[in-house]
């Protein structure tokens, strides 16, 4: 299997889009609806039609330049409803991993991606229908943050309500508003601490600290990447992620996190380890370290040491984490 690299969908996908359209409407492994219906059903059809003038969007996740996984958010309206229809101006997210790439996290890096897309956008909700018995996809959207919308006339419909917190990376006159926002968001000045002690030491990388900006300019968010390393091979270590108290649980760490995530993804890294809250995480699409290996020299819950593998490959090394000297760990 080679690297994944993913790429915005355009118009020339449509066929694309209408084998993946397929796949999802026979998510259960047997054909239960024919191309021919697809194409002929409005209901089914206009899941095919992508047009960027109107402000679809999508990414297209391929190896060795071949497609094995899409999504795409359409903006339909009541008069062509999709089935996660709840209002004009919101689009309809759909998603599609191919036989044989599922259970690797691209399903999860997608739509990450594709949440991210949405926030650079402006885009304030994102909804999307999935069958209740599609136990898997029903599991990635809630972990994501997906949420039955109360507007909907069915159970499978769910929508997520975006910050409105914009993403970037830390500029260098921000030092001081970074620690007032790590600062705030913790008990103590321990983390606050740990930011500026990262600096000097040749495990901070440019580019993978992190801020959320609200709608005024303020610095709310805050997600660090360093160097560390699992064995003998380079990995990052996810620490700290801040957001101030006003900003807590509506999105801004969620977008910023995904942010630094995908900065590092496109730098060609690979590995991130992160130790913290075993509900959190994992929507980011994070997995028990344990469960490769990958330890720590102090000992932590098996659930609260976490790998991640940004190229979905998972062939993630075993091995001691070194995290940087002044984590002292």
């Amino acid at each position: 299997m080679g690297e994944i690299r993913l790429r915005r969908l355009v118009a020339a996908d449509e066929e694309l889009l209408r084998a993946a359209t397929h796949a999802n409407m026979n998510w259960r492994g047997r054909e239960r609806f024919t191309y021919r219906q697809i194409d002929s059903q409005s209901h089914f059809s206009h899941y095919s039609r992508f047009d960027p003038e109107r402000g679809d969007f999508g990414l297209v996740a391929e190896s060795d330049g071949r497609p094995v996984g899409v999504v795409w958010c359409l903006f339909l309206t009541a008069d062509h409803p999709g089935y996660g229809y709840i209002g004009d101006g919101v689009p309809e997210l759909s998603l599609c991993v191919w036989s044989g790439y599922r259970g690797l996290g691209l399903g999860q890096r997608l739509l990450s991606g594709a949440l991210h897309a949405a926030r650079e956008q402006g885009v304030k909700r994102v909804s999307l229908s999935v069958e209740s018995g599609n136990t898997t996809a029903v599991g990635l959207y809630r972990r994501v943050g997906f949420r039955r919308a109360p507007e909907a006339i069915d159970d499978g419909t769910y929508s997520i309500e975006l910050s409105g917190v914009a993403v970037r990376p830390e500029r260098p006159q921000e030092r001081d508003r970074v620690r007032a926002v790590v600062a705030a968001a913790f008990p103590t000045n321990e983390e606050a601490d740990l930011v500026d002690a990262l600096r000097p030491e040749p495990e901070w990388l440019p580019g993978l600290s992190w801020v959320g900006e609200d709608e005024a300019g303020g610095v709310v968010a805050h997600a660090l990447l360093t160097r560390c390393r699992i064995g003998d091979a380079d990995a990052l270590a996810l620490a700290p992620c801040a957001v101030v108290p006003g900003q807590q649980r509506r999105g801004a760490g969620t977008a910023v996190i995904n942010g630094a995530l995908e900065a590092a993804r496109a730098t060609g890294e690979r590995y991130v380890v992160v130790l913290g809250h075993p509900g959190y995480y994992p929507r980011f699409g994070f997995r028990r370290a344990a469960d490769f290996g990958v330890h720590l020299s102090i000992d932590v819950p098996d659930d609260a040491l976490m790998v991640l593998d940004l190229a979905s490959e998972w062939d993630v090394p075993a091995g001691r984490v070194g995290y940087a000297a002044p984590f002292g760990l």
